[in-house]
Order: structure tokens, then sequence, then C-alpha cells
């Protein structure tokens, strides 16, 4: 379990996160594979998000119908190169979905989203879903305050997205992330 662990938390680090259309056997290919060469991952992560975001939009838009409205929208926008539209949507939708699963939770404050992991974890009693949850429990730049972040950030940062701070989030790698963190959260 430590080198899936490992992996979910390299992914998760560079803003990708796990979707149960990803064999899990290439979790034990992650670690090796980005120290060899870091940009065939990513490059490979992009074609497999582009590859299954029908299968993501399909699922999330049956388990919360309420939200399906944005949810087509976004994958509209990201499917036209609208990625200035779909990041934001795809974020904001990440974090209420978070909080349907996870009640009065938010998946974008630190101390609310790891008590809500910890508590569920602990209630599963599996292994494998305290390592498939590991990623939530991480400092990632995606949910990282300013403070954390430093004057140099330029990460993707839902943040700096949602309050106008970031005008350099509008690409199709940040909104296959986004939506990676929505297939990973269903």
């Amino acid at each position: 379990m430590k080198k899936e662990k490992t992996a979910l938390r390299l992914l998760a680090e560079e803003g990708w996160f796990f979707n149960p259309e990803i064999p899990v056997s290439i979790l034990h290919e992650i670690e090796p594979r980005i120290r060899e060469n870091p940009d065939k991952i990513w490059d490979w992560l992009d074609d497999f998000f582009r590859n299954h975001l029908d299968s993501i939009e399909r699922r999330l838009v049956i388990s919360y119908p309420k939200r399906a409205r944005f949810l087509i929208d976004a994958f509209r926008a990201h499917r036209r190169g609208e990625y200035s539209l779909s990041v934001p949507i795809f974020l904001s939708q990440a974090d209420g979905i978070f909080s349907e699963i996870f009640p009065e939770k938010y998946l974008f404050m630190s101390r609310k989203r790891e008590s809500a992991i910890s508590i569920h974890a602990s209630q599963a009693g599996e292994r494998w879903v305290e390592v498939f949850l590991y990623p939530l429990s991480l400092p990632l730049s995606l949910w990282m305050s300013e403070s954390l972040r430093g004057k140099s950030f330029s990460g993707l940062n839902r943040h700096q997205v949602l309050h106008g701070e970031s005008v350099d989030y509008d690409t199709e790698r940040n909104s296959l992330k986004a939506a990676s963190l929505l297939g990973y959260l269903h």
C-alpha cells in the first residue's frame, strides 16, 4: 500500500486525481515514470482524461442530478476549449459534491476537509479507503492558502481562480486536472 500512497501523493501534488477508469496497476508504475520522464506521464494523463471525459460526466450527472446543468455546461465549455469557463465551474462543483458527500464539510477548507476524511476513513475500517482518501489530507497547491502559497506561486489554486487573482489558469491541462478531481470525488 505504500507504493500506491506514494503514487497518489505524486499525482495529487501535480494536480491530478485517481479515477476509477485508471487501472490500479498503473499506481505501481507512477513513481519510476515520474523520475524517468515526468512530462511523459503528464501527457499520458492529459490523453487519458481527454478520452474519459464522457464517462466522468455521465457518472457525475447521474449521481448528482441537482448539479447536472452546471456539470453539463462545464463539460461542454471544456470540449469547446473554453477553459476559462470550465475550470471555475469544475472547482466550484467539486466543493459542492464534497459537501454532499460530507455534510457541513468543505473541500477547500483544510480543517473541515481533514476531519471529514479522518472520520470517514476510520468508519470505513478498510485500508484501501484510507489509501485512496490520502491525497485529500495533503497540503496541495489546489487548496493552499495565500500564506502557504507564497508570492512566486504559479500552480492551479481554487482561491486564485474563483476570486479572480489568476488570469492564466485557463489551459486544457488545468481543466482536465479539475475534471480529474470531480471524477475522483465521485
